[in-house]
């Protein structure tokens, strides 16, 4: 089922739909995996740094910029005017932006186990918001978003995050002016965080340890039943 959401980011995030739940920073902990491109070396200006795209497969993600490619960097430079934003790099993402560019596709984030919860600080350009579109593993579109940021040093900026049990392969992120929001614009994000899914090997040690704690339980119950029965 599709869920559409406007999410109003005042002081937090206030999600208004159907079936709509407040997802902001406080709903991630310090457990889960946090990437924020601190540890590559950025530019200090647009499209200086590095292009991010698989540096971070290992910790289960993957960047894509399908209309622009190598056009998502570590940018120094911008780190300062996104609320939150972790020191010493941001992502820079180019979308185009001008008034003669076709708009472009929205920017990639693609997680080769399925999370269930992810959020990323953001900030991007004044009278203008951000989308964010989750999809399945089979590519099935499950909920889109809307923030309209805090005003911040360079736009507007703030928080954005989305839940989905059933399960996020691919999130894309795109920024769009209010006025025309078949445009697109360039935005920065850091603190990517997402839920971490167990390992299979966890998920085998749990599902055994639950068997064995209900069938310990029926045990119990027996040998209660039995011991009852003999003072009868």
């Amino acid at each position: 089922m599709l869920f559409r959401r406007l999410c109003l980011l005042s002081v937090v995030s206030t999600c208004v739909g159907l079936h709509a739940s407040m997802i902001d920073a406080s709903n991630f902990t310090s457990g889960w995996t946090t990437i924020n491109f601190d540890n590559v070396p950025g530019g200090s200006c647009s499209l200086c740094g590095p292009s991010i795209t698989t540096q971070y497969s290992s910790q289960g993600v993957v960047f894509d910029n399908p209309s622009m490619p190598g056009d998502e960097t570590a940018d120094t430079n911008l780190v300062f005017g996104i609320p939150n934003a972790s020191p010493n790099n941001a992502l820079y993402v180019a979308q185009g932006g001008h008034f003669d560019d076709p708009p472009a596709m929205p920017f990639r984030i693609l997680f080769s186990t399925p999370v269930t919860m992810v959020g990323l600080d953001y900030a991007s350009s004044t009278d203008s918001f951000l989308r964010l579109d989750a999809y399945n593993p089979n590519g099935t579109l499950l909920e889109s978003l809307w923030y309209t940021g805090q005003p911040t040093a360079i736009g507007l900026g703030g928080f954005a995050g989305i839940e989905e049990a059933s399960g996020v392969s691919r999130l894309d992120v795109s920024y769009h002016p209010v006025d025309d929001p078949s445009r697109t614009f360039n935005f920065s994000i850091d603190n990517l965080q997402f839920e971490p899914t167990p390992e299979a090997s966890t998920l085998t040690l749990l599902t055994i340890g639950g068997i064995g704690i209900l069938l310990g339980r029926r045990r119990h119950v027996r040998l209660s039943r039995r011991h009852s029965s003999d003072f009868k």
